[in-house]
């Protein structure tokens, strides 16, 4: 079948019009594959083939538009040709030449990741570790580079997260501070040990001054109504809600 003209519609894709007067959309790569410029002829008998292969083709070109706009791991590219409806084997060849062309680079891309997560998020080199995993990375490339990791860097943004979130918790009681804390640092990826470690500086004494605060504007307030073992015991409830301890508490009586 002769192919009467070419237009070109992008800087890889052309409009190939027939005798018959139907049209076909082509990759460059297609038309060169099948030397449809020089011999200005579509084989019928090849049709399937070169469609098949132009398919591959597009495929191709959106994966590379697709990474251009952000980095990307395998799933995401392979979810991302699923949706657009391409069938395993397009699937496979183009993840194939797109890793070999080092487009698709699974350490190029745990890299990135962590470095924007580390940076750019308040996140934790567990819950990056979690959040690799679930995106199908292999485990070997995600701890060769957690293990990478600056520790000052993660013991910095630790701290700075206690720091602020003391300064905008100050009214409550310091226990009641730290296990909040605790619980969001946790939720963060944070390890346990390091918490600890930087809830417990510069924590002494600061709940000696806050209970006894408290303690008073309650038996101001209680002791309205109350008296005797009954006021004491409204003291101590009040106290408790606060978050201090029951030993801290009791020293108070």
């Amino acid at each position: 079948m002769k192919i009467k003209k070419y237009k070109k519609l992008s800087t890889s894709k052309y409009l190939i019009e027939l005798e018959n007067n139907e049209s076909l959309t082509l990759y460059e790569e297609t038309i060169i594959k099948y030397n449809l410029l020089y011999k200005k002829e579509l084989e019928v008998d090849k049709l399937n083939e070169i469609l098949e292969f132009n398919e591959y083709g597009e495929a191709y070109e959106k994966c590379i538009k697709f990474i251009c706009k952000k980095l990307r791991c395998k799933k995401e590219v392979t979810e991302f040709l699923r949706k657009n409806s391409y069938n395993s084997h397009i699937i496979d060849t183009v993840i194939e030449r797109l890793e070999k062309n080092n487009i698709l680079n699974e350490n190029n891309y745990v890299k990135s990741y962590i470095n924007d997560k580390l940076y750019l998020t308040k996140d934790g080199p567990l819950k990056i570790e979690k959040e690799l995993t679930d995106l199908g990375i292999d485990s070997r490339i995600i701890y060769d580079n957690i293990s990478l990791i600056d520790k000052s860097i993660v013991e910095d943004k630790v701290r700075k997260y206690i720091e602020k979130r003391r300064k905008t918790n100050s009214k409550y009681s310091q226990n009641m501070i730290n296990n909040k804390i605790r619980q969001e640092l946790l939720n963060l990826g944070y390890d346990i040990e390091l918490i600890n470690m930087y809830l417990d500086i510069d924590n002494e004494g600061n709940d000696d001054i806050l209970i006894k605060k408290d303690y008073e504007k309650s038996l101001n307030k209680y002791s309205k109504k109350y008296n005797g073992r009954e006021l004491d015991q409204k003291i101590k409830n009040y106290l408790y809600s606060k978050g201090y301890k029951i030993d801290d508490i009791n020293k108070l009586f």
